[in-house]
């Protein structure tokens, strides 16, 4: 019996190689494997929810697909998503749903969801790449496969929000190998399927101050941009249609905060606070500006945690200053805390991942769950001063990197 246990350790414990780079224990492998399953019976569990975006938007589109003939409907202009997505949803229209046992809602789910699964192997593979550990880079899959706001976010809501964070985060992980050109291709693909990946763009500029990406890859945003209009254009759509998708976004909702916890929850809103929202991007413009001054004429070594409590610092900036935020535009920061308290040996600040996750999760309630109970005026106070927290980090950390010789790794 002692010997069958002894093989049974050394079984568990015999280190297997997965890929190129990644070597795994048995156990560890094990471990992932029940973290994945236990993810998607979460998932499924909440497969049956229909929020107001499903019901309407969703709905509507996908009859306006269905009743134009599949991807011939691309030259109507019935939605405010780009083609991207819109392509995902005519696949699923051709998909006979009598014959299914399953509606439209549970394969628009389902890609969401898919993407969950691509966004935790890059998870995976980015703290990995920085940090070498199994163990490190397993807790943060499984914290990403088990982060409330992101179960929500696709298994309940239906919301794509996970694809183009996904694109972000293998921008990250291209950055981590020094590969510029792939790094800005995956930020374009962010950018064609949600204008939201912008807030990722003052990262970049960061970068590119500091010689991580060269200015000539920026190209690629734009480039795959028109790429991905090409499909809907052929079917019809028109070019300025299209360009009006993110033209017309920001002036979409005239509601000065739309339930996220940021800087606005503070005000009631008058004839004035339409003045403020001019007034805002300029605000934040300049912070941000401030922000790139201060990295660029510091000198001092990018390490992997000061790039992702930089990106943390700048989305926060845009989130909380920018007016008209919604409650899944935060979506960032919750997969990229997730990098920071596992990549950065920052564990000992675990609680920095679930205060980013606390405000997100307290935004969805109102509109997915109809839920009033927590006031978001006391949550905007606590995001602020997380912000500022998060920016003495950032200080600490250049100002501690400021001896090492910094040298270029672009």
């Amino acid at each position: 019996m002692e010997k069958m246990r002894e093989r049974f350790d050394a079984f568990l414990m015999k280190e297997i190689r997965i890929g190129r780079n990644v070597k795994m224990k048995v156990v560890m492998l094990l471990f992932g494997i029940v973290i994945s399953v236990m993810g998607l019976l979460i998932r499924l569990a909440l497969r049956h929810i229909v929020s107001g975006d499903m019901d309407g938007s969703l709905q509507e589109w996908i009859s306006c697909i269905e009743q134009n003939g599949g991807f011939r409907a691309l030259r109507l202009n019935f939605a405010n998503y780009n083609p991207p997505y819109l392509y995902i949803l005519c696949l699923i229209s051709y998909i006979d749903f009598p014959a299914t046992p399953f509606t439209y809602i549970y394969y628009i789910k389902a890609v969401s969801v898919t993407f969950d699964y691509i966004a935790a192997v890059v998870m995976f593979l980015s703290v990995y790449k920085i940090s070498g550990s199994e163990i490190k880079s397993l807790f943060a899959y499984a914290a990403v496969l088990l982060c409330p706001t992101i179960i929500l976010n696709s298994a309940a809501w239906g919301q794509c929000d996970i694809i183009y964070v996904t694109f972000l985060l293998l921008c990250f992980y291209a950055v981590l190998r020094d590969k510029s050109r792939q790094a800005l291709l995956f930020m374009g693909l962010a950018f064609s399927f949600k204008l939201q990946a912008m807030f990722f763009l003052p990262f970049l500029i960061i970068l590119w101050l500091k010689r991580r990406v060269r200015l000539i890859d920026f190209v690629e945003i734009p480039l795959v941009y028109i790429i991905t209009m090409i499909p809907a254009m052929l079917f019809g759509q028109r070019f300025t249609d299209i360009i009006g998708v993110y033209a017309g976004q920001p002036g979409y909702y005239n509601d000065l905060v739309k339930s996220y916890p940021n800087i606005y929850t503070l005000i009631e809103e008058n004839q004035y606070t339409s003045y403020l929202a001019d007034a805002a991007p300029w605000l934040t413009i300049g912070l941000l500006g401030g922000l790139m001054m201060y990295i660029y004429v510091k000198k001092f070594y990018m390490t992997y945690d000061i790039m992702a409590l930089l990106i943390l610092l700048s989305v926060s900036i845009i989130v909380y200053c920018m007016p008209r935020m919604h409650e899944r535009y935060g979506f960032i920061l919750d997969i990229f805390a997730i990098v920071y308290c596992f990549a950065s040996g920052a564990l000992r600040r675990y609680w920095i991942m679930l205060a980013y996750e606390g405000v997100s999760f307290v935004s969805y309630l109102p509109y997915l769950f109809r839920s009033e109970k927590l006031t978001l005026i006391p949550i905007a106070i606590f995001y602020g001063i997380l912000i500022v927290y998060i920016g003495m980090l950032l200080f600490k950390r250049v100002t501690e990197e400021g001896e090492v010789k910094y040298e270029c790794n672009g």
